[in-house]
């Protein structure tokens, strides 16, 4: 077993430095990123030499001691990264429990540290959070992570019957025809009558555990990113909606097999998440609105304006900005757990854009068309 304590990385390193040392140009770090690499695939004429996996176990160690010494997020994600592929779901929860909670804790002491002569630029922070969901176009075979299609391999059931899979979402995706495979590899995967098997054979308290883990994921991954564009702001946050839907999908799954056997979704974990993620936004709520009605009494005592509420017209992108924050503000408040707020977040992401910039960011792979259409064949860049 190699799950982790999280409180203990979560105690600060000493009180002189809450997040101990910087570790970028420790032997031990340099050591831990060549072995996190693995061995990528080589070709010598018509001989092709496979690449190999990261020693994970490795990776895990290493991470581990080097956090005893330094509280930054390359190592955490390192950490995340190894527990995903020795223990599962139960060791990515935990990787991101860990980093929600040091992001929490510790934003103005962890490390790689904002540079106050760069006007604190959070980009290498953002870059290296960034990894957990990368949008389709940056995921690339040199990529050690591979968080998405990690995930997409975790089993979500264990049958007692050894001649029954132990299914994966990408499995069910493929199987139920939502996800197109070629042929000959689609063949030599388990039909959805084998996979329905699966999870009838399954233990119902382990369908409980992986449910409930899930959840417990959803909530660190909404949390995070709440913390987050507290901090940087919505446009310069990570985007996380390739990870919430794949999250989204694996408990949708696991749920309907579990309201087959009679099980529906436990009502009370379900508004115990609920309350918990409503409990923190009412928190930073609470402290935003003291921040702003200091900011409008210092405003109102100098003889300012302490600000204006939204009109009902819409004059400018600044309006329209100010608007959604309003409409997010709301979900956040009344319906902690829609999903609305995350679209809209996308949506503000759009404001000012171009025509091409949008189609980029929404749908990549339409480029070619818009291209083949216009005639040009380099379009701008943002």
């Amino acid at each position: 077993m190699t799950n982790f304590d999280v409180e203990a990385l979560l105690t600060e390193i000493s009180p002189d430095s809450p997040c101990g040392e910087d570790i970028s140009y420790d032997v031990a770090f340099l050591e831990l990123e060549r072995i996190a690499q693995g061995k990528a695939e080589t070709q010598v004429g018509d001989y092709i030499q496979e690449g190999e996996e990261p020693d994970w176990k490795q990776v895990y160690r290493q991470s581990l001691e080097l956090l005893e010494r330094s509280r930054d997020l390359r190592l955490i994600l390192y950490l995340t990264a190894s527990t995903l592929c020795l223990e599962g779901l139960s060791g990515f929860c935990d990787g991101l429990a860990l980093l929600r909670g040091v992001v929490e804790r510790y934003w103005d002491h962890l490390y790689p540290q904002l540079d106050p002569e760069d006007d604190n630029d959070p980009l290498e922070r953002m870059n290296i959070i960034s990894s957990l969901s990368p949008p389709p176009t940056a995921m690339s075979d040199q990529d050690p992570m591979k968080f998405i299609p990690r995930l997409m391999e975790i089993p979500l059931c264990a049958p007692e019957d050894a001649r029954l899979p132990h299914p994966n979402l990408r499995q069910m995706l493929i199987a139920s025809g939502e996800i197109s495979t070629p042929e000959t590899e689609a063949s030599a995967l388990p039909t959805m009558q084998l996979i329905d098997a699966a999870f009838e054979q399954a233990e119902i308290e382990a369908l409980k555990t992986t449910d409930q883990g899930l959840r417990d994921c959803l909530e660190h991954l909404h949390v995070l990113d709440h913390v987050l564009i507290d901090h940087v702001g919505t446009t310069a946050a990570p985007n996380f909606s390739r990870l919430e839907h794949l999250l989204q999908q694996m408990q949708s799954k696991t749920g309907m097999y579990m309201e087959r056997r009679g099980y529906g979704p436990d009502v009370s974990l379900l508004k115990q998440t609920q309350t918990k993620i409503k409990t923190f936004l009412d928190s930073k709520q609470s402290n935003s609105n003291e921040s702003q009605a200091d900011t409008e009494n210092r405003a109102t005592s100098s003889g300012g304006d302490p600000g204006q509420a939204l009109s009902g017209r819409v004059t400018s992108n600044q309006d329209v900005l100010k608007a959604l924050d309003m409409i997010i503000n709301h979900y956040e408040q009344r319906e902690p757990s829609s999903p609305v707020p995350l679209l809209i977040k996308r949506a503000k992401r759009l404001v000012g854009r171009s025509f091409v910039d949008i189609i980029r960011d929404l749908s990549p792979d339409a480029m070619s068309q818009v291209q083949m259409v216009s005639g040009e064949a380099d379009l701008p860049e943002d």
